[in-house]
């Protein structure tokens, strides 16, 4: 018999069950004997779930949805992709990219063969292989994005959000733009634009920003960082994981209640740096500052490099502050960020951080809004006298 490895989950229990099996182990985890009545209906569901495959961990990577959005945009426009770095081979590339889009990977081995074959000893060379990694993953993730956007006219969609994977490998313009939020309208003009223009001229007009121009990004409304960029779509820089999705409400979950957006004054003596951080934030919709706020508490990660060298140095310093709580230190911190009260922006130097902080455990989490590295995790009991001392906070009620 097959295992689903299928996961069903019933009143905030979760398990993995054989197809044959769903109703024994629903009874088990829930320790109560299902009423007779519901078993039909459990079976129906359940099952019908199962062949369908929702919730099923696959353990066939080539199962994947065809992207129907972006195979149908590359098909039209595959010519601005490649340029001429790729002439004589666009047709090979052109196959890899519909076979990526349609679930077949890039580097299986069937799609390498295939392309060393027609590529012979140069595929080997370390820069062809690399611009061969840059142009494929550009033109997949490039024609999910434009694809979708018309997509998104024909449905009549007002505005969509910037969503990018935050890692410790996420770009400084992709975090910048994560979160903001764009009218369709003006996305699908820049994609016409971009259609319009001679290949030639891609590269120039819609270039990627540079550091310098990234930099000059923070603290701007959404309408003046678009004013200046030229690629107004992600991808924003080679390799470039970022993509969009249709805006919806976000509400953070904390003790007490929902972060709302609201930006409250400083306390106390209002600090010029106080000053600043409040007019950069009051530059963002409520919906993008909520979501700035949700993409710093739930992808903040410790330093890993140097085997966790920071963690461990943190640890050491201020692990006695939580002696009192049976969670280590590391756990106390992700605690935190899961069940805050309240949360806090600054700007400390020339950095931007985020503060998170528990009534449950005193705890007061810092994160560095470029990298989303957690900067340090201490006790403060008394909260309200530390911000008035300081007075450099900007509280997001």
């Amino acid at each position: 018999m097959y295992t689903a490895h299928y996961q069903v989950g019933i009143s905030g229990i979760v398990i993995d069950f054989d197809a044959d099996d769903i109703l024994t182990l629903l009874q088990e985890k829930m320790q109560v004997e299902l009423p007779a009545n519901a078993e039909d209906t459990i079976r129906k569901w359940t099952g019908k779930a199962y062949e369908l495959g929702l919730g099923r961990v696959w353990s066939d990577e080539k199962w994947k949805v065809e992207d129907t959005n972006a195979l149908d945009f590359f098909a039209r426009h595959d010519q601005h992709f490649f340029g001429k770095q790729f002439e004589h081979y666009s047709g090979l590339l052109r196959k890899v990219v519909e076979d990526e889009l349609k679930g077949k990977r890039a580097y299986s081995k069937e799609v390498v063969t295939r392309v060393k074959k027609a590529l012979g000893e140069a595929f080997e060379h370390p820069t062809i292989k690399d611009y061969y990694d840059l142009c494929i993953r550009n033109a997949v993730n490039k024609s999910r994005n434009y694809g979708r956007i018309f997509q998104y006219e024909r449905l009549g969609i007002a505005t969509v959000e910037i969503v990018a994977i935050l890692d410790n490998k996420t770009s400084a313009i992709c975090r910048e733009m994560n979160g903001r939020r764009i009218e369709v309208k003006m996305l699908a003009d820049h994609v016409r634009d971009v259609l319009q223009t001679p290949m030639d001229e891609l590269k120039e007009k819609f270039a990627w920003p540079t550091a310098e121009q990234i930099r000059s990004f923070e603290g701007l409304s959404t309408q003046e960082i678009l004013e200046k960029i030229s690629c107004k779509l992600p991808p924003y820089h080679g390799r470039c994981r970022t993509t969009t999705v249709i805006t919806k409400d976000i509400v953070v979950k904390k003790n007490g209640g929902n972060v709302e957006g609201i930006i409250s004054q400083p306390a106390g003596k209002e600090h010029k740096k106080a000053r600043e951080r409040k007019l950069q934030v009051t530059k963002l919709t409520q919906q993008e500052l909520l979501a700035k706020v949700e993409q710093q508490r739930t992808n903040a990660y410790w330093d890993t490099d140097n085997s966790g060298k920071r963690l461990r140095q943190h640890e050491e310093k201020h692990k006695e502050e939580f002696s009192q709580y049976p969670l280590g230190y590391e756990e106390i911190a992700k605690k935190v960020l899961k069940n805050f009260d309240r949360v806090f922006t600054f700007i400390e130097g020339t950095r931007i951080k985020w503060a998170f902080y528990s009534n449950e455990y005193t705890g007061l989490v810092i994160i560095e809004e470029r990298t989303g590295k957690i900067l340090t995790m201490y006790n403060i009991a008394d909260m309200e006298k530390y911000l008035q001392e300081y007075g450099w906070y900007v509280e997001i009620l």
